[in-house]
């Protein structure tokens, strides 16, 4: 079960200098969350928004969301569209492609709520295989311009309106058919999961009852795709014990014979200048704004300048040797750039 946090996003807001409230566009797609958590509160001026490849069964405060304008949900648990979803009153393109999606009257009343939406996908969902199902779409929202990537022509248009109680009987229909065979799904699931806590009893490392469970647990359904997460999830883990904790690569500052070495472990930008006009050299260290300044470390020899950042190592051998104990450091508090300047000996 993985909740989005705080500290995850500030992960992904790198590009934004790790600021949050402000972040525009997020990607946290094949994490296999299963909860939004506050991100919603945390990111209310999101226009892009991917969660593809995850597990999400709920959308918690999505509707908080008013200027999303892009929003990808594909290859989720979803069997249910929030009524909040309305609230994303930006809303222009939505992709619930392969969700679990079975009742087409609620989807299509919360999507008739959103002014601006012109593209949407629902392949790959169970209500795409109803009789109707497109025509049935295209009737009810007159707004929408493109549906599973397919243009909405004029004359479409109005063939759906003309056939609309037609497709509106089809479509339910298929969503009765289909309930049944939900409810016999979870039912079949349900037994396979006390089959699996009574062998886990007796053999919990049984690799002979693992390949049965994947054979047996076959019906596509969110029970299924969160039991293959949690498989596979269960096999890193023993093979994450199995190999024993990672060996943490040496970075070496020095070659054997004691020169220094060029090192930028912390992968940071940087850009270095030879001032001729007033004898130093300079280095530009592109730290992020609102790095704590604890996390940050500076040291300047005859030789070479060293930065530490967030306890990663950028080391330069300079050109020239300079007078160490004249250097200055100092960040710029527009950019939170470093800039360590060093006269010349």
């Amino acid at each position: 079960m993985v909740k989005v946090t705080l500290e995850l996003l500030r992960r992904r807001s790198e590009h934004n200098d790790g600021l949050v409230t402000s972040l525009e566009e997020l990607a946290l797609h094949q994490l296999g969350i299963t909860d939004l958590g506050q991100l919603p509160v945390w990111c209310p001026r999101l226009r892009i928004l991917l969660l593809q490849g995850n597990l999400l069964s709920h959308l918690g405060k999505i509707g908080r969301l008013k200027e999303l304008v892009y929003l990808n949900l594909a290859l989720n648990n979803l069997e249910l569209l929030p009524s909040s979803l309305w609230q994303c009153e930006s809303l222009n393109k939505l992709d619930l492609t392969a969700n679990f999606i079975r009742d087409l009257h609620h989807t299509v009343g919360v999507l008739q709520n959103l002014p601006c939406l012109t593209e949407l996908y629902l392949m790959g969902n169970p209500v795409s295989s109803y009789e109707g199902y497109r025509s049935y779409v295209v009737a009810s929202l007159p707004g929408l311009l493109e549906l599973d990537g397919i243009t909405i022509l004029r004359h479409e248009r109005i063939k759906a309106l003309q056939e609309r109680e037609v497709s509106d009987a089809a479509v339910a229909r298929g969503y009765k058919t289909e309930s049944r065979s939900r409810a016999q799904q979870k039912a079949a699931h349900e037994n396979l999961r006390e089959a699996a806590a009574q062998m886990s009893d007796h053999s919990e490392d049984d690799e002979e009852f693992s390949v049965r469970w994947s054979q047996e647990a076959s019906d596509h359904c969110p029970e299924t795709r969160l039991s293959m997460h949690e498989e596979l999830e269960r096999r890193r883990r023993r093979q994450a014990e199995k190999d024993g904790p990672p060996v943490k690569k040496e970075v070496r500052l020095y070659a054997k014979d004691g020169r220094a070495l060029n090192v930028n472990e912390a992968k940071i930008n940087f850009k270095f200048t030879d001032d001729e006009e007033h004898n130093n050299y300079k280095l530009e260290v592109h730290t992020y704004k609102h790095l704590d300044p604890s996390l940050l470390q500076c040291e300047v020899q005859p030789l070479l300048v060293r930065v530490v950042v967030c306890g990663k190592t950028l080391q330069l051998v300079l050109p020239g040797e300079v007078r160490c104990l004249e250097a200055t450091a100092q960040r710029s508090s527009t950019t939170g750039h470093l800039l360590v300047v060093m006269p010349k000996a």
